[in-house]
């Protein structure tokens, strides 16, 4: 790529030398920042709700009726995908040394990736319905507090009409 592309993308300093007829470029370092420990906790709640976000944006999951039955498929699909992935482990052992062994291997690396996702996806849901019941219970809580202020200050309103 050209030095106009890494100059515009901030990635170049341009030199001048006054008493040297040409132009020197160097290639700026990246400079990485180490995170405290809670700045990376705060990275990976983020990254998971963000992964949470996609996943129920990704399924169209409206209710937590939604995610429980998503769940239960998930589940069923990941039997499903334990189940083949064992059918060609005992494939690929019974077969000699060959191309299609490779091929076998190549299907067992892409179901065990499924398996993987489909586990992710079991996990967001499960931390989905967690959460879901942990704001419940808050925005109860918060309304309640609400109440019981408000119904104080009636309370002490109405002392003040009576006197």
């Amino acid at each position: 790529m050209g030095y106009k592309y890494y100059y515009r993308a901030g990635k170049l300093s341009i030199r001048k030398e006054p008493h040297k007829r040409n132009i020197r470029v160097y290639l700026k370092k990246q400079q990485q920042y180490k995170m405290s420990p809670e700045m990376t906790k705060a990275v990976r709640k983020l990254d998971q709700y963000t992964a949470e976000s996609n996943l129920i944006c990704k399924y169209k999951l409206e209710t937590l009726k939604d995610v429980k039955s998503y769940k239960e498929k998930s589940i069923e699909n990941l039997r499903d995908l334990y189940n083949e992935r064992n059918r060609l482990y005992y494939k690929r052992k019974s077969m000699d040394v060959g191309a299609e062994k490779d091929v076998i291997t190549e299907e067992i690396i892409k179901v065990t990736d499924k398996i993987k996702n489909t586990k992710k996806e079991i996990w967001y849901c499960n931390d989905i319905v967690e959460r879901t019941n942990e704001v419940v219970e808050n925005i109860n809580y918060i309304e309640e507090e609400k109440w019981k202020k408000q119904n104080e200050k009636n309370k002490s309103k109405d002392k003040n009409k009576v006197r």
